[in-house]
């Protein structure tokens, strides 16, 4: 083991401090609470997360402030830890604890091995700190004929080395699990990585049938990763207390907790939540939308226990074609929706997954009128459904204290929260 006896300190203190946490009355009471909601009881809610992508919790708690281990693999953990501790002892939102560590999963997945992602910076973009320009693979009817089996590589001896060495650092402190692999199911957002969103708009017009050829193909390279991944015991998360995609945690009594999928070694799909979005048709009618994405959503979420539908595309609309998909149990309500028609067609039949603007962030300091005002909007609007709001920020926090202004929405939250029960 390269990590030095004042790293393995280091972190064997922060395992220590997260076991405790997670053995509080306070994080049993919150594991019950959303184990409730997502089981569809609106008594458990609502409940409120924040969610934060690498860059936002780069600006929340920077590394060169908060990591003190000098070894990188022992500094991933750090990372990780602090992280869940931090949101935990300063967020007061619904965060769950689990009493986990978690080693690298040595694993690589080429999805469409003959369509080589073609992605670069604008050649005019000699900072390199633009968008990609993305270049799509499928240009002739014929290239869909690329569109074949997923390869997943596994690096065995790295990955049991890595387990070896979680063990010997956290052992009787945190259980050992693997990183498990996810991801969501986007046959028509993957579709148009592949031919690109012009294209696919017009072929569904002028090119129905070769389209849904293309789009089955999608499917059936879909089916073979997960299958894939369960086969070989790499699919995952195998702790609740990850979140879902877009939405909240994956407490519910139909999935099993990580005790009991480390006994079996592996977590079957049947045994896991699922997430599909087709973000490139926000802008395409209940129709299409059912007609081209719909009959591929079928086939694959009769794979898992529960689904979570959608992430940032507008779904207000589609709330009956989103009750059509095999196994839903969230649909995603993103910030651009008609919150009050969401709620009413949503009611008690599904999770209202209310995923909260990020642009009051913007700026030294939170907008606290902003967010007041769309909080009890939405309150409002889904006041008969089971309700979560999970603050997922994939970009930047603004500027200013990102930490804070983290702490002061949760707060603000919760306030709001409160006058509603009031």
């Amino acid at each position: 083991m390269n990590i030095s006896k004042q790293d393995v300190g280091i972190l064997r203190e922060l395992g220590r401090k997260a076991a405790e946490l997670s053995a509080t009355d306070d994080n049993k009471q919150k594991i019950d609470k959303w184990t409730r909601l997502t089981d569809l009881d609106k008594s458990a809610g609502p409940l409120q997360l924040i969610h934060l992508w690498p860059l936002a919790w780069a600006e929340a708690l920077p590394d060169e402030q908060h990591l003190v281990c000098q070894n990188e693999t022992a500094r991933n953990y750090e990372r990780d830890l602090r992280q869940r501790i931090w949101s935990v002892e300063n967020l007061h939102d619904d965060t769950v604890i689990e009493p986990v560590i978690r080693y690298p999963h040595c694993v690589e997945i080429t999805a469409y091995p003959e369509l080589p992602v073609m992605a670069h910076y604008a050649s005019d973009d000699h900072a390199k700190t633009g968008a990609f320009k993305f270049e799509s693979p499928i240009v002739e009817m014929a290239d869909i004929e690329k569109i074949g089996d997923p390869v997943v590589k596994v690096d065995a001896e790295q990955r049991e080395g890595y387990k070896a060495e979680a063990e010997e650092i956290f052992g009787g402190i945190l259980d050992v699990i693997p990183t498990g692999i996810y991801f969501a199911a986007k046959v028509v957002d993957e579709w148009a990585g592949l031919r690109g969103m012009e294209n696919v708009y017009t072929d569904m017009m002028d090119e129905s049938e070769w389209t849904h050829e293309a789009l089955q193909r999608i499917a059936d390279n879909f089916q073979k990763r997960f299958q894939t991944l369960e086969e070989q015991g790499l699919w995952g998360p195998w702790e609740k207390s990850d979140p879902l995609g877009s939405t909240g945690l994956r407490f519910n009594p139909d999935i099993p907790n990580y005790q009991d999928i480390m006994k079996k070694g592996k977590a079957d799909l049947m045994d896991t939540w699922a997430f599909t979005c087709a973000e490139g048709f926000n802008c395409v009618s209940p129709g299409m939308h059912e007609e081209f994405d719909l009959p591929y959503n079928v086939q694959l979420m009769k794979l898992f226990k529960w689904v979570n539908v959608g992430c940032c595309e507008v779904l207000h609309n589609k709330v009956e074609f989103v009750k059509n998909v095999p196994n839903v149990r969230r649909i995603s309500v993103s910030e651009w929706c008609d919150f009050e028609k969401a709620g009413a067609e949503i009611g008690t039949e599904l999770l209202y997954g209310y995923k909260p603007s990020g642009v009051p962030f913007l700026g030294d300091g939170l907008h606290e009128d902003q967010v007041r005002k769309e909080l009890r909007r939405v309150l409002d609007a889904a006041k008969d459904c089971p309700l979560e709001m999970i603050l997922n920020i994939g970009g930047t926090l603004g500027g200013g204290d990102g930490a804070a202004k983290l702490v002061e929405w949760t707060k603000i939250a919760k306030e709001e929260i409160e006058a509603t029960k009031g």
